[in-house]
C-alpha cells in the first residue's frame, strides 16, 4: 500500500493534532490507482468550531474519480480509541467523489461533536476508487445529456452480511449497480479441448486499467425505464418480467450493426445513437465510456481470481469435466451450480423425471430465467455470471494465442458466413438453457451479430487504447 503519513500540530481548542493522509486497496489487487501526497489541517483562530481540511491526492489514471472518506479519533483517559463523527461540511455533501486534484473542505465540529474537548485528535482523510457506481434510471426514456440519470458512489454494498447484498429490487429494474474491478494479470483459458467450443490454450492475460462491470446482467425493466419499453422478452410472467434479463437480443440491437460502421475495434467505441447501449449513453451523457466488457475482461472478473472450471470446484487445467453428475466436475448436471446459477437441469428446464423440457414461455422465476441475484455472487460481488442469459462481449478470437497480445487483448473482428454483417462475437457464460458445461468458465462459443439470442452485463471502460471513437 502506497502511503504517505504526514503530521502536523494544529493551532486551536481541540489541542495538537495527527494526520494521516492514506490510500485504500480493494482487495482483488495490491496496485493502488489513487495516492494521498498531501494534507493538512487547520483549525480557526479564533476558534469558531471550523477546521480547514486542505488536502491533494494524485491518480494513475487521469480519468479516475475517487471517494473520499474523513475520520477523526482520539485516545480517551482510559486509554479506548474514540471515533468522532465527521459528516458536516461547509462545501460538501457526503459521499463525496470526486477527481484528482487539491482540495480544501471545512469541517463543522460543533455541528458533528458540541462537547468535544481533547489534546490528541488525529485526522484521517481515505482516497480510492469507487467500488460501487450506481446509475439512476427511473427518469426514464424523458432523460438526456443535458438532463442526464443521476450518477452516485457507494463504498460497500447496503448489507454485507446477506448473500444479495442488500441489493434489493430497485437495483435490478429503476437502478444499475456497477462493480469497480481493479487491474490484474490472470490465467485464461484451458489447457485442452473442454467443451466443443473454440477453447483457448491457456495464457497470461494482463489488464492495465481498472474497470466497473455491473453486478447484474442488464433486465427487463431496466431495458424498459432506457426503451421506454421491454425488448427481447424470453419469459413473460408479469410478476416476474422486469428483474428477468434479457436474453434475447442480438449484438446489433445492444450495439448497432457493423454494416453500418458501428463495430469494435474497427470503429473503436462508437455506437447507433439508437441501440439500446447507444441510447443509455445518451441518457447517461456519456459519449463513449459504457459498453460491453471484452471477452478477457469478463473472464477475468468472472473468475474473480478462480483458476478452475467453474470457480470453487477445484478442477485441474489439465483435466476435463466428470461425465456423469455427482459432485462439482459434472459437465452435464453439477452440484456447484445449484447455488451459483440457473442452467438446464436446475429450473432451467422442466424436469419430468429425468428428462427435460422447456418451460412455459409465462413460467413462473422457479423455471427459465431465474430472477437477477437469485443465487450467491462470485468473490468479487457479481451475480449470474454463470447460467441465466448467455451475455455477449465486444470480441472474439477462435483458436490457440499464438502470435497474440496477452496485454489488454482485443480480438479481431472475426468472419462469420452465417451472419449479414460478417461478425461474430464470443458469448459466455452459459444460460439457464445449456448444461453445466457449457455455463463453464472455460466455454467461449460465439455468435453471429444478428442472432436474437444473447443478454448483456453493461462496462464502463476508463479510456485506453481502442475504446475510442474513431474521427470523422
Amino acid at each position: 500500500m502506497k502511503t504517505r503519513k504526514i503530521v502536523a500540530l494544529a493551532l486551536a481548542a481541540l489541542g495538537a493534532s495527527a494526520l494521516y493522509a492514506t490510500t485504500a486497496v480493494d482487495a482483488m489487487t495490491t496496485d493502488p490507482q489513487v495516492v494521498m501526497t498531501y494534507l493538512l489541517a487547520r483549525q480557526r483562530y479564533p476558534w469558531n468550531g471550523k477546521v480547514d481540511i486542505d488536502f491533494s491526492f494524485s491518480s494513475a489514471i487521469p480519468e479516475a474519480f475517487a471517494f473520499i472518506q474523513f475520520k477523526a479519533t482520539y485516545v480517551n483517559k482510559a486509554g479506548v480509541t474514540v471515533t468522532v463523527p465527521m459528516k458536516t461540511f461547509e462545501q460538501i455533501s457526503l459521499p463525496w467523489c470526486t477527481n484528482a486534484g487539491s482540495y480544501r473542505v471545512t469541517w463543522d465540529s460543533t455541528a458533528d461533536a458540541p462537547n468535544l474537548v481533547t489534546t490528541n485528535l488525529q485526522y484521517t482523510v481515505t482516497a480510492n476508487m469507487a467500488k460501487y457506481m450506481i446509475v439512476d434510471l427511473s427518469k426514464g426514456t424523458t432523460a438526456t445529456a443535458d438532463d442526464p440519470y443521476p450518477v452516485t458512489y457507494m463504498e460497500e454494498c447496503p448489507d454485507p452480511t446477506r448473500d444479495d447484498g442488500g441489493w434489493t429490487d430497485e437495483y435490478k429494474t429503476t437502478k444499475m449497480v456497477f462493480r469497480l474491478v481493479q487491474p490484474g494479470t490472470y490465467t485464461k483459458g484451458w489447457n485442452m479441448n473442454f467443451t466443443s467450443w473454440h477453447d483457448y490454450q491457456a495464457h497470461n492475460a494482463t489488464i492495465t486499467r481498472p474497470f466497473y462491470l455491473a453486478i447484474f446482467e442488464c433486465t427487463q425493466g431496466q431495458v424498459k425505464q432506457i426503451l421506454g419499453q421491454n425488448f427481447g422478452v424470453e419469459f413473460n410472467n408479469a410478476e416476474f418480467l422486469d428483474r428477468r434479463p434479457v436474453s434475447a437480443v442480438s449484438y446489433n440491437n445492444w450495439r448497432g450493426s457493423a454494416s453500418n460502421g458501428y463495430c469494435w475495434p474497427n470503429h473503436g467505441s462508437k455506437v447507433n445513437p439508437g441501440s439500446i447501449i447507444g441510447l443509455f449513453r445518451t441518457r447517461t451523457g456519456n459519449d463513449n465510456g459504457f459498453d460491453m466488457p471484452t471477452e478477457t475482461e469478463w473472464e477475468y472478473a468472472a473468475r474473480a481470481g478462480m483458476n478452475d472450471a467453474w470457480g470453487g470446484d477445484g478442477l485441474a487445467r489439465s483435466s476435463m469435466p466428470a461425465s456423469d453428475s455427482t459432485g462439482p466436475t459434472g459437465g452435464v448436471e453439477n452440484s456447484l451450480l445449484s447455488t451459483l446459477g440457473r442452467y438446464k437441469c436446475n429450473g432451467g428446464y422442466v424436469n419430468n423425471g429425468g428428462s427435460y423440457s422447456y418451460p412455459d414461455k409465462s413460467c413462473t422465476a422457479d423455471y427459465g430465467t431465474a430472477v437477477v441475484g437469485s443465487y450467491k455472487p462470485n468473490a468479487w460481488g457479481f451475480y449470474d455470471m454463470l447460467g441465466n442469459a448467455r451475455e455477449c462481449t465486444l470480441d472474439y478470437r477462435p483458436g490457440g494465442m499464438a502470435g497474440d497480445s496477452t496485454i489488454d487483448y482485443v480480438g479481431p473482428d472475426v468472419a462469420d458466413p452465417s451472419s449479414a454483417d460478417g461478425l461474430s462475437r464470443a458469448i459466455r457464460g452459459g444460460s439457464f438453457d445449456t448444461d453445466a458445461k457449457t455455463t463453464s468458465l472455460v466455454a467461449r462459443p460465439a455468435i453471429a451479430a444478428n442472432n436474437n439470442a444473447c443478454g448483456c452485463r453493461f462496462a464502463w471502460h476508463f479510456p485506453f487504447a481502442g475504446t475510442q471513437p474513431e474521427e470523422e
